[in-house]
């Protein structure tokens, strides 16, 4: 096919995808199909406390940007970052993935953002937990009977 549409004189960038087709070839997706329907089944026995997992982090990082919002809100030294809700979300998002900011907050706010920093680290553990349980459960049993 390739081929023929050279000597047609189909233009080279439409012969990419065939060049592509090649690659895919050589990775030999068919070998990794067992893994990836080992890795979909860990998923599906981990459903339940994934979305469990994701509710209380919503609601974590809701309560804890309020919170901000409230604490930080007239707080001259972090210009500006939490006059509204929506942008405390936005630094409250950066702050659960356990990163703490060079902002000088408030006292209430420091010890907001070490709780929030400590659940960080919990909220990140449990579908980890999970997830890993569920794969040492199906190499051991792999028919998951």
């Amino acid at each position: 096919v390739e081929q023929g549409l050279l000597l047609v004189g189909a233009p080279p960038a439409r012969l990419d995808i065939f060049l592509m087709l090649r690659v895919l070839r050589v990775l030999r997706f068919e070998s990794s199909l067992r893994a990836l329907t080992l890795l979909s089944g860990i998923a599906a026995r981990c459903k339940g406390m994934l979305v469990a997992s994701g509710i209380l982090t919503m609601l974590i990082w809701l309560l804890s940007a309020v919170l901000f919002y409230e604490f930080e809100r007239g707080n001259e030294r972090v210009n500006g970052a939490f006059e509204s809700i929506p942008e405390a979300l936005y630094y409250t998002a950066v702050f659960l993935a356990a990163e703490w900011a060079e902002i000088d907050f408030t006292p209430p706010g420091k010890v907001l953002m070490m709780v929030l920093c400590s659940a960080a680290i919990g909220i990140a553990a449990i579908p980890m937990g999970s997830l890993f349980e569920a794969f040492e459960d199906s190499l051991r049993d792999p028919d998951g009977s």
